[in-house]
């Protein structure tokens, strides 16, 4: 493929097995490359019939550039879908609070794990019951720590964050990954608390965020839940200015919660 903008930094890696070279259209290249390795922080320096010329950290070279990919010029499948000016991951499903959490909100942490894992496929996780049994190996989802061992245990990883802003959950949202964001759920709009309580997040607009909360609709306002009914917390629309002291209680970048849920 050509690449783009010569100056850059790009990370490369290799179709088939290949060589690097140290002129353009070389008969035989200096040094052999298998196939899929990857050089990364490379410099583009220059491009002549069919190669370019990166600075790889060891040494200038010419590359073949049919030999080579890169990914961040490939074309990206959207990973949301918009509606208006709401934008949101599809296919999240809603699991909401079950007999074995709904006297502990601590464990709101359990539906909410697995509805960010059911979404994105890991480990073939597909229902709030397949995550809680592999979930209580490690305890009944009460306390981070259950679900760190749990993660370590299936080849999950996970980033924990207590510095998420905003622009963060979109971000996130825009690579097609659920946020399962802490609410403090008690107390009121200026002064909330409670930790503990987790939601996904995996919409927003310029108004609201598109939420999954497990217990029910929560007040906002005035705290803990307008109704509790089953399924009242599904696609839930929270206001983003009302929300705004709850969500990131001590500013814009105050939010905590966990991001970028992977397979190890």
């Amino acid at each position: 493929m050509k690449f783009k903008r010569v100056g850059r930094s790009l990370e490369l890696q290799s179709l088939k097995a290949t060589s690097l070279y140290a002129k353009p259209a070389e008969d035989e290249g200096r040094a052999l490359i298998r196939k899929s390795w990857r050089c990364l922080n490379c410099t583009l320096l220059g491009e002549h019939d069919g190669f370019s010329k990166i600075d790889t950290g060891f040494g200038v070279w010419w590359i073949r550039n049919d030999d080579w990919r890169c990914p961040e010029d490939e074309p990206k499948d959207e990973t949301f879908l918009t509606d208006g000016d709401l934008r949101y991951i599809p296919n999240v499903p809603y699991f909401p609070c079950t007999e074995f959490d709904k006297d502990n909100v601590r464990k709101s942490q359990v539906a909410t794990m697995a509805m960010c894992l059911s979404c994105l496929g890991i480990r073939g996780i597909e229902t709030y019951e397949d995550y809680l049994e592999l979930l209580l190996k490690q305890g009944d989802g009460s306390y981070r720590a259950h679900h760190r061992a749990t993660f370590a245990a299936n080849g999950i990883s996970a980033y924990f964050c207590s510095s998420i802003g905003p622009f963060e959950i979109q971000d996130s949202i825009d690579e097609g990954c659920p946020v399962a964001f802490q609410v403090p759920y008690k107390g009121s709009q200026r002064n909330p608390f409670g930790f503990n309580y987790l939601i996904t997040i995996y919409g927003y607009s310029p108004t609201h965020w598109l939420c999954h909360d497990p217990c029910g609709r929560l007040d906002i306002v005035n705290g803990l839940w307008h109704t509790t009914v089953l399924e009242a917390g599904k696609e839930v629309l929270y206001d983003r200015a009302e929300s705004q002291d709850r969500f990131f209680r001590g500013g814009d970048a105050s939010g905590v919660g966990w991001l970028n849920f992977r397979e190890n």
